[in-house]
């Protein structure tokens, strides 16, 4: 989630709290009504797509995770399959050209890799159980290349998603700019309205964290000098006694 969106969602969302505080001065009459209401459904418009988004997020993160877990298990069916038909005694070119499949190959390479390696493979599928292939391993690897397909098909479809909810936001967050320049405008220049609903206003449709202003740090005072201890005045002389 794009923290500049949210950060303007909660701008618009706090200016439609100031303007539901003070319906005498943003519903005084129908234009500025209407802009208030359209705010509010803006705002409540995003909250649904936040929320969508959210839910997208946790759909593609299960996505990957089904991803991760078959993978292993289809590299390893497929290795079989080629381990077996190193072995086999088949002529035809396409068998005996089958690699290796690689522990680095991307997602797409493995499913595309799988898919072509079962097409050739389950027309022989007696020859290669003849050689030692479990009997039902061809069967597990056409079940493990559908779930590992719909696992990507649900990564782009969850991407898919997000991206037009984003958009959608985007668009919508643009109209509340411009409805929130007019609630402005309409506190400006309504006569009645108290001074301070402008200042709420203001500060509400703020957007970011709010800058800390430095304090002008005062200059160190230099320490005093200490002055010397007074020396205490010699005692008056004796006075001789006549």
């Amino acid at each position: 989630m794009r923290k500049d969106l949210v950060r303007r969602h909660d701008a618009h969302s706090r200016v439609n709290g100031v303007c539901t505080e003070h319906p005498e001065v943003f519903a005084a009459n129908d234009g500025g009504k209407k802009a208030s209401e359209k705010l509010d459904t803006n705002v409540t418009d995003i909250d649904s797509l936040l929320a969508y988004q959210t839910r997208t997020r946790g759909e593609l993160r299960a996505a990957y995770a089904q991803c991760r877990e078959v993978r292993p298990a289809l590299l390893a069916a497929m290795q079989a399959v080629v381990t077996v038909g190193r072995v086999v005694a088949l002529e035809e070119p396409t068998l005996q050209a089958m690699e290796m499949p690689s522990l680095k190959m991307s997602n797409a390479d493995v499913l595309a890799t799988a898919r072509g390696l079962y097409d050739r493979v389950s027309p022989h599928a007696d020859a290669f159980i003849g050689e030692g292939l479990p009997s039902n391993l061809l069967a597990n690897l056409l079940t493990q290349i559908q779930v590992f397909a719909a696992a990507k098909k649900a990564q782009a479809t969850a991407r898919q998603r997000y991206t037009a909810a984003t958009r959608s936001i985007v668009q919508k967050l643009d109209t509340g700019d411009a409805t929130v320049d007019v609630l402005h405008a309409i506190a400006v220049n309504t006569p009645a309205a108290n001074p301070e609903v402008l200042t709420k206003l203001r500060a509400a449709r703020r957007v970011g964290p709010r800058e800390v202003e430095q304090q002008a740090t005062p200059a160190p005072t230099a320490p005093a000098t200490p002055t010397a201890p007074a020396t205490p005045a010699d005692p008056p002389a004796a006075t001789k006694a006549s």
